[in-house]
């Protein structure tokens, strides 16, 4: 059985072809009949078939006619033509019908069973190039929408083809670049260099030898430079003169981009270091302040308490609670401090926040809330300290008073879709994001914030212990989600969070999803 191919059957005498008609049924065929080039021609615009059977003689218009009208009509380019004629015809007049536009002809007297056979022959052409065709859009579609650089240069570098992707790289438009060649954007060296891995690349005068990692600079539009890494492979296109040809599909990767990767890497990394060996001291180091604490409290007991001894006492009680604190920032860091999940509304855990309800002097805090916020899988415990932490720190660099302003949106990351400023997976995410006002974060800082022990604050008590940032990340990281800071000094910081929004719709309040993509 066939897929169910539409077959428009044009003859003014149906009666010659019934019996290969109802073969053609049996076989999973849907066929539709009209007796006259004039019905023929509205029953293919409007069935749109994938095969037309047409007969060469019709009392109205003539078969090579209606074939000539239905290939040029941008409506139905797709659709194949099988001409037939029940009588001898000379090799002259077929050749007509195919100059027409038919893919095949059929003279007669023929039998139904070949009949049957052509026309099934046909349907698996028709297929296979259906199928080709769906196969190249794919992979247009692929190219036009991949996040990377892709661009197809010939044996001598000229370039043939670029994605959408190269022309934002490079900020240069498809049509100023087609046909220029490569070499004329890159250093002497490095043209140099891209000429030889060529030459030898296709020395054999058939299939490209392809090239991995070749380091190069390119000249942008704007006069600037990127350092990239170009990979090279085979590809055969088509030529107009020359038939197919032989070139090279290049895709070139950002060496910058790369770097901020094995940079992230590594940070995770250390994080995982610092975080195991928080693990190994925190409860050993808890149970020492314990035991310390409980001395403390004895010892108290046998004091006057006007006694200046029991002053120094409470100082060491005092140190040992920042002990005590210091010793949660480790159990948070350590793989001990393992989120445990529940669905939740990050809008419930910003209003139950320490610093969201409670008068600052000269801080206005400004919540930007929509409804039909998607809810996060998240342990509460663990994102409330990193919410408070990131709102104390935003009202702390703001002495003078000032403005947070704090905002969720509903947000879809694909690649069919505007990408967020900042570099995240695909998926659907909760951002959210924390600006103050306050006196910013240097350049020179900026990269370190998130180490462990590494603070812009002073040391000591009530001041910063360097580990603050690094437990906030610790937690987003561990709930799968991405961190970024922002800053500039004297005019502020934004914190920007992306946490995976829950997919099961029974976990959602309801209401109308509030969707947005941040360019």
């Amino acid at each position: 059985m066939t897929d169910q191919i539409q077959l428009l059957v044009i003859d003014n005498n149906p009666l010659l072809l019934m019996g290969t008609l109802q073969i053609l049924k049996t076989e999973g065929y849907s066929i539709t009949e009209a007796t006259s080039g004039t019905k023929g021609l509205q029953l293919a615009k409007k069935k749109k078939p994938d095969l037309i059977l047409l007969n060469v003689v019709l009392p109205d218009l003539s078969g090579l006619e209606i074939c000539r009208r239905i290939k040029s009509d941008p409506a139905l380019p797709q659709c194949f033509i099988i001409l037939f004629d029940s009588t001898m015809t000379s090799s002259d007049k077929q050749a007509e019908g195919l100059k027409a536009g038919a893919n095949s002809y059929i003279a007669g007297p023929i039998s139904n069973r070949e009949l049957v056979a052509r026309i099934q022959d046909m349907s698996r052409i028709k297929s296979t190039q259906d199928a080709l065709k769906a196969s190249e859009e794919r992979f247009r579609l692929m190219y036009e929408n991949a996040p990377s650089a892709y661009l197809t240069l010939d044996e001598n570098g000229c370039i043939l083809s670029v994605n959408p992707a190269w022309e934002r790289f490079l900020g240069y438009a498809k049509a100023d670049v087609s046909g220029a060649f490569i070499y004329d954007m890159l250093p002497p060296s490095d043209a140099e260099k891209l000429r030889s891995y060529f030459s030898s690349g296709f020395s054999s005068g058939s299939a490209f030898k392809p090239f991995q990692d070749l380091e190069l600079n390119i000249r942008r539009n704007d006069g600037s430079t990127a350092r990239v890494l170009l990979n090279c492979f085979r590809e055969t296109v088509a030529n107009s003169k020359r038939g197919k040809t032989h070139a090279a599909f290049c895709i070139l990767h950002d060496v910058a981009e790369k770097s901020k990767t094995q940079e992230s890497l590594l940070k995770t990394q250390q994080l995982e270091f610092t975080a195991t060996l928080a693990g190994g001291i925190a409860h050993d180091f808890n149970n020492l302040l314990m035991s310390i604490m409980g001395n403390i409290s004895l010892a108290q007991l046998y004091l006057n308490p006007e006694d200046n001894a029991n002053k120094i006492l409470e100082k060491a009680e005092s140190t040992c609670n920042q002990g005590k604190e210091l010793t949660q920032h480790f159990i948070l860091l350590s793989k001990c401090g393992y989120p445990s999940k529940k669905p939740s509304s990050m809008e419930k855990l910003l209003k139950e926040s320490s610093v969201i309800g409670i008068p600052i002097p000269n801080v206005d805090v400004v919540l930007d809330l929509p409804d039909g916020i998607w809810k996060i899988e998240a342990d509460e415990h663990q994102m409330q300290y990193a919410l408070t932490h990131l709102m104390t720190n935003a009202v702390e660099s703001m002495p003078g008073g000032g403005k947070v302003h704090i905002k969720i949106r509903n947000i879809v990351v694909s690649d069919h879709t505007p990408r967020p400023a900042h570099p995240i997976s695909s998926g659907r995410y909760l951002h959210l994001m924390i600006q103050d006002q306050g006196q910013g974060i240097s350049s020179e800082h900026l990269p370190r914030i998130f180490d462990p022990y590494y603070t812009t604050k002073e040391l000591g008590p009530k001041k910063g212990m360097g580990l603050g940032l690094t437990t906030v990340y610790s937690i987003i990281h561990k709930h799968e989600g991405f961190i970024f800071i922002e800053s500039e000094v004297n005019r502020g910081t934004t914190v920007d969070i992306y946490l995976p929004a829950l997919l099961d719709n029974e976990s959602q309040d309801g209401g109308t999803p509030n969707l947005s993509h941040l360019n």
